[in-house]
């Protein structure tokens, strides 16, 4: 009888080891269905070296097994390129680095070279300037080339303004003050407005290669505004049970533009490691249902959150020690007072995106599950419930009918004074001065300009 005892104790404890290394590797697996990343490959082999009286002065290549074209360049490139070269060799090798120089140059790209180098004989030092500080965006010794020079040259190229940005575009470009400049200077620009000028998403053959993208997106900076300019954000289906609709998928996101946090952290994770940063991704709730790509860049540890469905929170770059998910400490320490909670710093940002939702709403009519559908959120009914519930304790909203605390279908009227006090104090910010690509804030906002 013991001894049997002593076996079905042996078998319950075997069965639980198996179960707890079954749910490791579970997890594991979950955690390695990332997309892979392919090496760092370094920066293309500058087109100079395809040049002989240029080659004698240029250092060897530290990687000699990547192969240089044999094809030699047409006499008016080369002979561009000893000027560009005579005027600054760092910046010449940078140019020679470009894609629209490792193959066949044609006419268009004659001409576009030609314009560069005037522009650079005759820049003056605070262009020179904001050219050097362009050169440095992204890591020199792992990206394939740099990519804010290449769009100064499509827009050399070009000739003339790209045609009309996308409604999503407007919006940015009103978020972050770019706007139209006189004549064509590219050197003039700073980086989002060179990068406004020149990434025409309707040229196909340049947006349209996951790889091709990628390689140009070699920067924190630069993954940033594609992001902001290209993804919406779409809830998948499946629940939080369910890990693996969960995975992001980096490419579909890209083919698709559309997507939610786990893709946009695995694309954001997939371009920087590419480019030769030390990156993570990590669940930053504790819920587990929010998730962001951290690097690393000169010793400190970054965030980039743009994988969020509403307008007023997305947060891009942000120093990891800044960054807090869904409760500002800062708030939370304004919020007590004494014995007493002030609304309108204890109220949580996620809820905050709800009551944002409410003072929008003009039919003061709604439910939550057309809130959840509207942010993009149809899988999180249970914590909008808990949005609405809260905003109504905090007396920001009173409900009719108040059935049970489920909200199927409610009117609300909003307590104006403390909502207007809210939007002053949380969101009077010039981040979020302009939501709306229509040029007029509308609602509550309006008022407050």
């Amino acid at each position: 009888m013991v001894k049997n005892r002593g076996n079905f104790l042996c078998g319950r404890l075997g069965i639980l080891k198996t179960k707890r290394l079954l749910l490791l590797s579970f997890f594991i697996l979950i955690a390695c269905r990332c997309t892979t990343v392919p090496p760092v490959k370094g920066p293309n082999v500058s087109v100079l070296y395809r040049i002989p009286t240029l080659k004698k002065q240029l250092p060897p290549l530290a990687d000699t097994s990547k192969p240089l074209a044999q094809k030699s360049l047409p006499e008016a490139v080369q002979h561009l390129f000893k000027r560009l070269y005579a005027l600054n060799p760092t910046l010449a090798l940078e140019v020679g680095r470009l894609p629209e120089f490792q193959g066949n140059v044609d006419e268009r790209r004659i001409h576009a070279l030609n314009r560069f180098v005037n522009l650079i004989e005759n820049a003056t030092q605070p262009q020179k300037a904001n050219l050097a500080k362009l050169l440095k965006v992204g890591k020199p010794a792992s990206r394939r080339y740099c990519t804010p020079l290449q769009a100064i040259f499509w827009i050399l190229e070009r000739g003339k303004p790209r045609s009309g940005p996308t409604v999503q575009e407007i919006e940015y470009f009103q978020l972050a003050k770019i706007g139209n400049r006189a004549g064509i200077n590219p050197l003039k620009y700073r980086l989002e407005e060179l990068l406004a000028q020149a990434w025409d998403f309707s040229e196909q053959d340049r947006w349209n290669d996951y790889e091709m993208v990628t390689d140009r997106l070699n920067a924190p900076e630069l993954v940033n505004y594609y992001q902001r300019v290209r993804f919406i954000y779409k809830s998948k289906k499946g629940g939080i049970d369910n890990p693996y609709a969960y995975v992001g998928k980096s490419q579909k996101l890209f083919e698709t533009n559309k997507g939610n946090c786990m893709d946009v952290s695995a694309f954001t994770a997939y371009c920087l490691k590419k480019a030769g940063y030390k990156v993570w991704e990590d669940n930053v709730h504790p819920t587990g249902y929010h998730r962001v790509c951290f690097f690393k860049m000169n010793g400190n540890k970054y965030v980039i959150d743009n994988g969020r469905p509403d307008k007023f929170l997305r947060r891009g770059i942000i120093p990891s020690k800044e960054y807090r998910m869904y409760h500002n400490l800062e708030n939370i320490k304004k919020g007590r007072r004494g014995t007493h909670k002030d609304p309108v710093f204890w109220l949580q940002d996620n809820y905050a995106l709800d009551l944002i939702y409410l003072i929008e709403n003009d039919s003061r009519r709604t439910s939550v599950k057309i809130i959840s559908e509207d942010l993009g959120i149809p899988r999180f009914e249970k914590n909008v419930r808990r949005g609405i519930k809260t905003l109504v304790n905090l007396r920001f909203i009173s409900v009719t009918p108040y059935q049970n605390n489920k909200f199927r279908g409610f009117t609300y009227k909003l307590n104006n004074a403390l909502c207007k006090r809210f939007l002053m104090a949380r969101y009077h910010k010039e981040q979020n001065k302009y939501p709306w690509i229509d040029h007029v804030n509308r609602g509550y906002y309006s008022s407050l300009k």
